[in-house]
């Protein structure tokens, strides 16, 4: 497996967080909108990257899947719990990729408080998963 450019990683992370800032409070309505016809008052919504290797050159989408249950973290992932009854939408992590996890320390240029809490999360999760 051969190594990814950090820079390839950070330009991929801009461009998924450009299109996704500027879809986010549409696809949100929506989002919302199909969970009242489904009589949802809690859930999720899981954010996740997809590539189309089938274009030149590949794109990015984000997708967004409604969950009613907690999914475990991942890299490159956003988690947000949606309750429609106290009408309050909360991030519950935002994940980078996992290659870029030590650009978002403490410190550091990208340093950023959620982010690294995300992180710590993760780690945590990721470590019980190991020892279960």
């Amino acid at each position: 497996m051969s190594a990814i450019p950090i820079n390839s990683i950070l330009l991929k992370q801009e461009e998924l967080m450009a299109q996704l800032e500027k879809s986010w409070p549409k696809t949100f309505n929506k989002i919302i909108d199909e969970a009242r016809k489904k009589g949802y008052e809690k859930f999720y919504i899981f954010s996740f990257p997809k590539k189309n290797f089938h274009v030149e050159p590949p794109t990015f989408t984000i997708n967004h899947q409604v969950r009613l249950s907690k999914p475990l973290p991942l890299p490159s992932t956003i988690l947000r719990h949606v309750d429609l009854k106290q009408g309050t939408s909360e991030t519950v992590w935002t994940l980078p990729h996992e290659e870029s996890f030590h650009l978002f320390a403490r410190g550091k240029i990208y340093e950023n408080e959620e982010v690294q809490r995300s992180i710590d999360y993760y780690r945590k999760h990721k470590k019980e998963n190991e020892d279960a």
